[in-house]
């Protein structure tokens, strides 16, 4: 019974630490670099999924694929349409994974 009342004085002190450690928790999420911190994350967690998917891996086939069809096309109608395809084909793989690097 010598130490009751210290006891009784930590368990308070204890007590309005934590309403004030949630106090300060509440302001910190309400801030900018907060909240872009949750997008980042969240942007992260989206990247993983899509890796996962198989997204890219069906993207890249689909590329593929297309590039494939030209061969049965008519060399005249090749020469005209193919560098345009090709390029627009390669730009767009291109600007995706740079899009996903320059996030990380």
């Amino acid at each position: 019974m010598d130490n009751y009342d210290r006891t009784v004085e930590l368990i308070e002190t204890a007590a309005d630490s934590e309403g004030k450690a949630d106090e300060q928790f509440s302001k910190a999420a309400d801030t900018i670099e907060f909240k872009l911190n949750a997008i980042k994350t969240k942007w992260e967690e989206f990247k993983l999924s899509l890796m996962d998917s198989g997204f890219v891996k069906g993207l890249l086939d689909t590329v593929n694929s297309v590039m494939d069809s030209f061969k049965n096309v008519k060399m005249p109608q090749v020469a005209m349409v193919a560098p345009f395809a090709i390029a627009a084909a390669k730009n767009f793989v291109l600007n995706f994974i740079t899009g996903i690097k320059k996030s990380s």
